[in-house]
C-alpha cells in the first residue's frame, strides 16, 4: 500500500542520521529525532528539504528550498 510512498532509509541513512545528529551537537543544537531522521532521508537521498522551520536544521549540511 504504502511502497511508493515510504523512503528506506537503510544503512546508508542510519549512517547519515548519526552524522546529522553529530552535526547538530557540534554547533551547540539539539535536533530532535524526527528532524534528524527527516534530514538524514534528504541527504541519503539527495532530495532537497523543503520547510519552514529552516533554523531547526542550522548546522547541517542539508539542501533546504
Amino acid at each position: 500500500l504504502f511502497s511508493r510512498r515510504v523512503l528506506d532509509s537503510g544503512v546508508s541513512g542510519a549512517t547519515v542520521f548519526s552524522k546529522v545528529i553529530g552535526a547538530a551537537n557540534a554547533v551547540g543544537k539539539d535536533i530532535d529525532f524526527a528532524d534528524a531522521a527527516i534530514a538524514a532521508t534528504a541527504i541519503a537521498n539527495r532530495f532537497l528539504l523543503a520547510t519552514r522551520k529552516v533554523q531547526d536544521f542550522k548546522g547541517i549540511e542539508v539542501e533546504i528550498l
